[in-house]
This record gives C-alpha cells, structure tokens and sequence, in this order.
C-alpha cells in the first residue's frame, strides 16, 4: 500500500505540475496581477523540491539495492534528473531565493542568463514521467500486455525527448547566430536608449525622454538623482502589474532607466507553449493511434498463440490482415493456423494428455528471452 501510495502520489503531483506550468506560462502572455504570478513562482519551487527530492530518494534506494545503473537507465531514472535537479538549481531556486531577497532581480540585471529560456522550455520534460509510471498508457485496453507498455514506452520517450532537444537547442543556436532576432533587437534598443539619454545635455533631456517614450513602449519610467522625470504608468499599475523580474534596470550616471522586460518573458511562454503542444500532440498520437496499430499487428496476435499453447482447449485461429500477411508475425501465424491448431485438434480427439511436443514452459522461456 505504501508504495501505491507513493507512486499515486507521484502522478498527482506530475499532473498539477503540468498544470502550473502552462498557467504560468498563460500568465505571462496574459500579463496577470504580480500577487497572481508570484504564487506561481512558489508553486513552481516546490515542485522542483519535491521532484528533486523524489530522484535523490529513488536513486539512492536503487544504489542501496544494487540497481543504480538499471534505474538510471532502464528505469528513466534520467528523466527523474533532468526535469528534477537543473531546474532547481537554476530556474525556480534562484527565483525564489531572489524574491526572498527583498525583491531583489537576480537575473534581471544579467544578460548572459538567457538560458534560463532552455530550462524552462526543458520543463515540459516533466510530462515524460507520467509515461514513465505508465499509468496514462494502463487507460488504454491495447495497451494491456506488458510488450506493449515497453515498446510505446520507449518509442514515445525518445520521440519526445529527440523534440524537446531539438527546439531547446535549435532556439539556443538560432539565437547565438541570428543578429536579427526579437531579443536582439530589443536589447539594441535598450543600449542605444541607454546611450542617447547620458549624453544628452540635462537642459534637453525631460524633451528627449518624451520622444524616445513616444517610440520605445518599452522605456518604463526614468529617473535623475532620484526623482522621477518620466513614468508611463501610474505608481498602483506599477505596484500591483510588475514584479521584479518584469524589468530591466540600467544607470549610466546620474540617470536610472527602468525597462518592460515582460516582451521577452511573452517570447519565452509562448516558445514554451509551443513546445508543450508538440509533446502533447506527439504522445496522444503515440497513445491514440500507434499504441493500438501496435496492439493489433504485435501483441494481439502474439497472446492468441501464447494462449493456444497454454491452454489445451483454446483453438482460436490468429486473423491474418491481408495487407500484413508477409510481416513476420502474421506468417508465424500462419503456421500456427494451418500446421500446430489441426495437430492439436488431432492429440485432443485421440484423448491425448499432450498438445504438442513443445511443452508451454520451453514457449513461455522463448518469449522472455525475446
């Protein structure tokens, strides 16, 4: 019981997880109340803690027994590390340690840190381990034998992590070549602002700042010797809209200048969305059309033979697609039906004890070597 437990307990929180995930991901593109986002960010933390935690206990009860490598492995206990640890270390921890900071924008003020915009699209890793329980997979009635669970299994975890990879490092790439992109762009922006107010004279400077302002919906508020000479939004909109983390802060000077960071963040929920459908769409395409092909063409033929060897009463015949007759299993099929069934249709007639001279116990050991 204990175990059941655990692992129901596992897939509850995966599922909440998922959830959080594509809200806060929502949030973001929806500009929601800071109060609303910030919880968010909490709730992310201690999913990363859990699933941290989870992967340190599982891998040191695999090591105590003697099965480390075959958990890792075999088990998918690489999965547990990548959607666990890294993510804790460097998304939801320094987030929170930042808020609890003071407030505090850890990341905010570095620019080299863009990173963090792959791990967070390496979140939607997380949906892999409902695959890995299989509890999704055991809803399916083609999906019964354990064959089948494994095959599905393996194929959709490769399928999903081979996407997953490639749009991290694709998106990871294409931004290090691309001199041109949305997020280059709006840093030049932000330098060239920057430039152009700490070298304007002070007597131009309130006339310049109204006109960069008009131009760049970014320019958030600026400041000389600490009073204000510029602010697109009232103090409450300020207060209740923005977090430390929805800015950029720069000084150059005497002079503060505060930037909407949110148009980065909108880029990096919508990347990460976008990276959420594919593995959704993948894996219920996986669970809803191959898992049952496979089911039919494999597993299905398989159990009627395994069974007609088991059972010295059960003479059903395997049905043969006709399209599919020349795949390996279907012409083992076909000898099943046309040369064992009649030979032990003749042995039970005779009153024989014995189907066959191929006892089920040298048949059943085939199947577990295969």
């Amino acid at each position: 019981m204990k175990r059941s437990f655990w692992e129901n307990l596992v897939v509850g929180a995966i599922i909440l997880v998922l959830f959080q995930t594509v809200v806060d991901d929502v949030a973001s593109l929806a500009e929601w109340p800071w109060s609303i986002r910030r919880i968010l960010l909490y709730l992310g933390f201690l999913f990363d803690l859990f699933f941290t935690i989870e992967f340190l206990v599982r891998l040191y009860l695999a090591y105590v027994n003697g099965e480390a490598k075959e958990y890792f492995f075999r088990g998918y206990g690489w999965i547990d590390l990548i959607a666990s640890i890294p993510l804790l270390l460097f998304s939801s921890g320094p987030v929170i340690y930042g808020l609890l900071a003071g407030g505090v924008p850890v990341f905010g003020l570095g620019r080299s840190l863009n990173l963090l915009k792959t791990v967070k699209i390496v979140r939607v890793t997380r949906i892999l381990r409902v695959l890995r329980l299989l509890k999704v997979v055991r809803q399916l009635k083609q999906t019964n034998s354990v064959m089948a669970q494994r095959h599905v299994g393996k194929i959709a975890t490769s399928v999903l992590t081979t996407c997953i990879l490639v749009f991290s490092v694709g998106s990871f790439l294409l931004q290090s070549i691309s001199g041109t992109s949305f997020e280059q762009m709006y840093w030049d922006s932000v330098d060239s602002t920057s430039d152009a107010l700490s070298k304007t004279s002070p007597t131009d400077l309130i006339s310049t700042v109204q006109t960069v302002a008009r131009v760049l919906p970014s320019l958030l508020k600026v400041k000389v010797e600490g009073k204000d000479i510029f602010l697109r939004y009232d103090s409450y909109y300020l207060a209740t809209r923005f977090g430390p983390y929805d800015y950029f802060y720069d000084q150059r000077g005497s002079i503060e200048l505060y930037f909407d960071y949110r148009p980065l963040t909108r880029l990096q929920a919508e990347q990460s969305l976008l990276v959420f459908l594919i593995v959704v769409s993948v894996l219920l395409v996986l669970l809803l059309y191959y898992a049952p092909h496979f089911a039919i063409t494999v597993t299905d033929p398989l159990y009627v033979m395994l069974k007609g060897f088991k059972e010295p009463s059960y003479n059903l015949e395997v049905k043969i697609p006709p399209h599919l007759k020349e795949d390996e299993v279907f012409r083992l099929a076909e000898q099943y039906n046309e040369e064992y069934l009649p030979l032990k249709q003749r042995n039970l007639s005779m009153g024989e004890g014995e189907t066959s001279d191929l006892k089920w116990e040298a048949v059943s050991e085939l199947f577990k070597k295969g």
